[in-house]
């Protein structure tokens, strides 16, 4: 047999058909054995019905069964006619049957009979996984393993079944904690690939170097649609929440086309469906935290139990962890006290500590407590529990109940755009996506798995979209015509919050606010443009008013009079922007009793007037 070389990137364009926002899938989308099926397929050993499905739970008959080992192992096809009398010669099967017992791969029946629609059994199928083990004078393993049910395999399958659970090829099934063979149920053709997948691997007929399988899927939505939905959904420069990006950041993250095979950043396309052959060992070892204290180390036997028990990539759940948690140094990692209600206090006076390793209701506006108060609502009060707890969650939220299986759909939703992303930082996918390459490409993770990429294409998709300069990634959110601020301190004068510091700016200095993003100002000042802080220890508006109420509202008015149109209200507390004349002072009516302000009506800043007497 020659080896089988799978480096190759293999491309496959799904067009969906979209009925109720749900498009229609492969029917080993997503199965368990969907990696050992695809490998089949491409191979050419494994084929489909008429109708395009492969029908991997469908049990598989003894002609089926023996036609795939026959491929498998590439046999030379005989002229000679099998001698079960119930073969007959215009049989699809004839010559794979033919074949197969030519070299003592299949037997039939005590009456002669092949049976070939009989539907093969997993003690049977282990037989002849028992000849093809011996036709190819394969070295024996050293797994040994105890069913619950082994009084149930057949006297005449016994050795068999022990030769394929010690290669590897058969592991039994796992019910209620206790491992059965179920050597009586028929085996399906998922489990055959699962098998026949198997031995190509022991037997190193696959070269297991990192292979890719590449699926396009077209969206019926334009780019420009979807891209302009995107903006106008509060999105992030930043994970911390606090920068609005512009169009032209989303449009980059957005846009697959920005992002090819070679780069780490494809691996935001990488599907999350479950993948084994991953040591526990290995990953405690060489990923997790080695930091004692670190409530991460050590635990990689919950992760592996979580993606098995979801059907979760084990090492996406890793570095979703690893991301959330700053690899392990977050409070919400480390521990929380909180009482009764899930509110955080004191060590001492906890009655639970809690722990949240994906970051679950840690909102912007507060992400401790949100996400101490999620965990207390989950009982996640142990690692364990936050690791396997939240994996489930991730699996049903995101992975398994919507479909939202690649990091890219979780952040951008191609199938239903702005509705149930995961985070508002632009740069959330592919970010992990860094993370997860390296991983892979580190620590070989790809020696035992395909990796199944699916990458959406929207209605006129550009070529590409280029990654706008820094200065050009924050949103300017407009202010009012006239805004004056000035510094209270030495203030650093920047290129965009937080960029490159172009001079500081002396105390007292007055500067023009062009707009604003995050608590930052976009200022002029002698003639350069750049971002200042807009902490009031450092900064401060010279228009600003603030209301002071007893109780009650203010109202906003048109005009300066009590029986003008009322345009908004203001509580206590609030701060408005008064209109500056060319001298500085504020702006008032002619009986110096109102100010004029600039508010926004109908989402415009226009002009209105508040009454004086509850202005600080």
């Amino acid at each position: 047999m020659k080896k089988i070389f799978l480096a190759l990137f293999t491309s496959m364009v799904v067009m969906p058909f979209f009925a109720n926002n749900i498009y229609a899938e492969s029917d080993i989308e997503g199965h368990y054995f969907e990696e050992e099926m695809r490998l089949l397929i491409e191979m050419n050993i494994l084929k489909g019905y008429g109708d395009g499905t492969y029908k991997p739970d469908e049990p598989i008959t003894r002609a089926q069964f023996t036609a795939l080992v026959v491929r498998l192992l590439e046999l030379p096809e005989t002229d000679e006619f099998p001698s079960f009398t119930d073969i007959k010669k215009d049989d699809w099967f004839r010559v794979e049957v033919a074949t197969a017992e030519k070299y003592g791969l299949v037997k039939g029946y005590e009456n002669g009979q092949f049976h070939p629609d009989y539907k093969i059994s997993r003690q049977q199928m282990a037989v002849i996984m028992d000849r093809v083990i011996q036709y190819k004078e394969a070295s024996p393993g050293n797994i040994e393993l105890t069913f619950a049910d082994e009084k149930e395999i057949a006297d005449w399958a016994k050795s068999a079944v022990q030769t394929v659970v010690n290669f590897g090829l058969m592991n039994g099934k796992l019910i209620n904690d206790e491992l059965f063979f179920a050597p009586n149920d028929p085996a399906t053709r998922g489990e055959v690939a699962a098998v026949l997948t198997r031995f190509l691997r022991a037997i190193g007929e696959v070269d297991d170097s990192p292979k890719r399988v590449v699926n396009v899927t077209q969206y019926p939505y334009d780019f420009q649609t979807v891209l302009s939905m995107q903006a106008d959904n509060n999105p992030k420069v930043d994970g911390t929440g606090l920068f609005t990006a512009t169009e032209e950041l989303v449009a980059y993250y957005l846009n697959p086309e920005n992002f090819s095979e070679d780069d780490p950043e494809f691996f935001q396309f990488l599907k999350l469906s479950y993948t084994d052959g991953f040591d526990g060992d290995m990953i405690n070892a060489d990923i997790l935290p080695q930091s004692e204290g670190n409530p991460l180390k050590g635990t990689a036997e919950y992760f592996l139990e979580a993606a098995e028990r979801f059907q979760v990539n084990p090492i996406y759940l890793i570095v979703h962890a690893l991301h959330e948690t700053g690899k392990g140094t977050s409070d919400l990692a480390k521990g929380v006290p909180v009482n009764d209600e899930g509110e955080i206090v004191e060590e001492e006076e906890a009655t639970h500590i809690v722990y949240n390793m994906y970051g679950y209701g840690a909102v912007d506006s507060d992400p401790l407590q949100g996400g101490a108060k999620y965990a207390f609502e989950q009982k996640w009060f142990s690692p364990r529990e936050a690791i396997i707890g939240g994996a489930e969650i991730i699996a049903n939220s995101y992975i398994t109940k919507y479909g939202q299986d690649t990091l890219y759909k979780m952040r951008w939703n191609p199938e239903n755009p702005t509705v149930h992303q995961y985070a508002t930082h632009v740069e959330w996918a592919t970010s992990q996506a860094r993370e997860l390459y390296e991983l892979f490409s580190t620590y070989d993770l790809v020696d035992k798995a395909i990796l199944y990429f699916d990458v959406p294409k929207y209605i006129n998709q550009p070529a590409s979209s280029p990654l706008p300069a820094p200065e050009d990634r924050y949103a300017v959110f407009e202010v009012p015509d006239g805004l004056i601020g000035e510094t209270k301190v030495n203030l650093k004068f920047r290129t965009y919050p937080w960029g490159t510091v172009m001079e500081t700016l002396k105390k007292g200095t007055t500067v023009s606010i062009l707009g604003e993003n995050g608590g930052w100002y976009k200022v002029s000042v002698d003639g350069k443009v750049g971002w200042v802080s807009g902490d009031r220890e450092y900064f401060n508006i010279k228009n600003a008013l603030q209301i002071q109420l007893d109780s009650g509202y203010l109202n906003v008015r048109k005009d300066p009079t009590t029986n003008a149109t009322i345009v908004g209200r203001l509580k206590n507390n609030d701060i408005v922007y008064g209109v500056i004349d060319e001298n500085g002072k504020f702006v008032m009516d002619g009986t110096k009793k109102w100010y004029k302000i600039h508010y926004k009506i109908n989402e415009k800043w226009d002009y209105a007037w508040i009454y004086g007497e509850f202005v600080k």
